[in-house]
């Protein structure tokens, strides 16, 4: 698919403010892009409307990892469009994470979408390049 067709598309994205959102326009704002299908407030709403066929969403490959992994939904390849951003994640100083921020982080970390030298940097608790713990 091309960025042009992509702008005429409309699609399923994030509620105005999110990064993801911000990402999209930024990188479409030469296209004259179409308007929303539809603008919700997470992840698993964007998610959901995608895989029950309302219209086509662009929502970031961590969000749709499993997904993917089972077939519910596949990737489109868009022609020369960056869409790009940095994350972070940042907890105090030398305390390790446990529990429900280990559960959040891990598959991040895992993600085939995270370079390999950024990878067990969260786990362990030690900062890494575009992750820190300061």
């Amino acid at each position: 698919m091309r960025a042009a067709e992509l702008a005429r598309t409309r699609l399923v994205v994030r509620e105005k403010g999110s990064g993801t959102r911000e990402t999209l326009e930024l990188a479409l704002r030469d296209l004259d892009p179409a308007p929303p299908h539809l603008s919700l407030g997470s992840n698993a709403a964007a998610k959901g409307a995608a895989m029950t066929g309302t219209a086509p969403a662009v929502l970031s490959r961590h969000a749709v990892e499993a997904e993917l992994a089972t077939g519910h939904l596949v990737t489109v390849p868009v022609d020369s469009l960056p869409l790009r951003r940095d994350l972070r994640a940042v907890w105090p100083r030398g305390r390790r994470l446990t529990g429900s921020a280990t559960a959040l982080l891990q598959p991040i970390d895992n993600s085939p979408a995270t370079p390999p030298t950024q990878r067990r940097m969260i786990i362990k608790g030690r900062s890494s390049p575009g992750r820190s713990n300061a």
